[in-house]
């Protein structure tokens, strides 16, 4: 990540995951990111001003080799819907919460 008037950007420890999605939020310097290995998917939610503080929420029994693929984030609810491949055209949605997880 890069800050204005800084010449060294910041390095996010991606912790051996490979980043399957990422997208800025539209109303805050939080970015979501879908970080997969082949036996877990995490949605990972990153604040720009504090990268080392990274929340994740691991998503449980997906097929080995799964990721997320695109992600719908509601600013009025906190709410954030992950669209995860399972396989060849196989898809799930999942919900996150970020008022109650």
């Amino acid at each position: 990540i890069y800050k204005a008037n800084e010449s060294k950007p910041t390095t996010i420890d991606l912790k051996g995951r490979s980043i399957s999605y990422f997208s800025w939020m539209p109303d805050r310097n939080y970015a979501i990111m879908g970080l997969y290995d082949s036996r877990e998917v995490v949605m990972a939610r990153l604040n720009a001003d504090d990268p080392e503080h990274e929340v994740d929420t691991k998503l449980e029994d997906l097929p080995r080799n799964s990721k997320i693929v695109d992600a719908a984030y509601s600013e009025a609810t906190n709410v954030v819907y992950m669209k995860v491949k399972v396989q060849e055209h196989a898809y799930r949605i999942y919900r996150t919460d970020a008022n109650y997880d």
